[in-house]
């Protein structure tokens, strides 16, 4: 596909064939209106209910190996796609340029039994889940999730990337590109990631340009932990991300430096107002010390008596 126009809707449809998509449809909404109550030889209520109803009738597509779906626009579109017209309701992908199957096969295998074995009906959790237990995959990859979601009776569709958090190399899982001075535009290796404790910044190699420092141990207005106790260092964020998302560090940068700006001008005024109060006190001081000094000389001076 990397090296194709041909489009991962196009796939789909020529492995699967239409005739399955519209079965595989048609079983999802008879799973879905199963009233079924099945009971137990005594009549009784089962203690676990495994209706088709409460699996979900998920339609799931998993894309081990399909980088350029993710990372090439035009193709993430058809992605979008296959969850808008309801022809499957998740999509999950991995982001990384050179991912084999090799590499994600415990990931899909635990997404599997998070799904079909226990039966998680909430996509985004079951993925959380899955890669808060397991998420080596991450150190080469990250994993994009599309699902529909109904709201208030109104279908909504979500997008969502997960990245670790890797000291040195990626910033909240992310590969930034933006630089903070005018006219510089540097490639993802240009700008090295510089940790110190639970803090991040990063620096332009070819500029010198470097931001301010950001926490890493709390979510921010762009990136979230997925679970905060047992993986701090996975973070997810809006997929594609936004001109906000990439200019992170810059805006950052440019808020910490109108802050200092402020208060470096609040600094002045009070050492002005301060420098004034010391003038106008000396001031005062020196006319005191004149008066006293004309009151000394008074009472000190002989009187002269002047015979005529």
């Amino acid at each position: 596909m990397g090296g194709t126009n041909t489009t991962v809707t196009e796939i789909v449809e020529a492995y699967l064939g239409k005739d399955f998509l519209k079965c595989m449809g048609e079983s999802s909404d008879a799973a879905r209106n199963d009233n079924s109550a099945p009971t137990t030889a005594k009549t009784t209520k089962q203690w676990c209910d495994l209706t088709a109803k409460t699996r979900g009738g998920w339609r799931v597509l998993l894309l081990v190996s399909c980088g350029p779906a993710i990372r090439v626009s035009h193709h993430f579109e058809c992605v979008l796609k296959l969850v808008k017209s309801k022809q499957f309701e998740v999509v999950v992908g991995f982001g990384g340029s050179g991912t084999l199957p090799s590499m994600v096969s415990h990931t899909v295998r635990s997404f599997v039994v998070e799904t079909g074995v226990f039966g998680r009906t909430d996509p985004w959790s079951a993925i959380c889940h899955m890669l808060t237990s397991s998420h080596d995959v991450l150190d080469y990859s990250t994993a994009v999730v599309v699902y529909a979601t109904v709201l208030d009776g109104s279908r909504k569709i979500e997008c969502r990337q997960i990245a670790k958090d890797t000291p040195g190399l990626r910033a909240f899982g992310y590969e930034f590109r933006s630089c903070g001075k005018p006219g510089c535009s540097p490639c993802p290796p240009d700008l090295r990631v510089f940790n110190r404790s639970e803090r991040v910044r990063v620096r332009c190699l070819k500029c010198g340009w470097q931001s301010s420092w950001a926490r890493t141990d709390s979510d921010n207005k762009h990136f979230k932990r997925v679970n905060a106790l047992a993986a701090p260092q996975l973070f997810w964020h809006h997929f594609p991300p936004s001109p906000d998302l990439e200019n992170f560090f810059v805006d950052l940068t440019e808020r910490h430096n109108a802050i200092a700006a402020r208060s470096a001008q609040r600094c002045r005024k009070r050492g002005k107002k301060l420098q004034r109060k010391k003038t106008l006190q000396k001031s005062k001081k020196h006319e005191q010390d004149a008066k006293m000094l004309d009151l000394i000389k008074a009472e000190h001076s002989p009187d002269m008596d002047v015979d005529e």
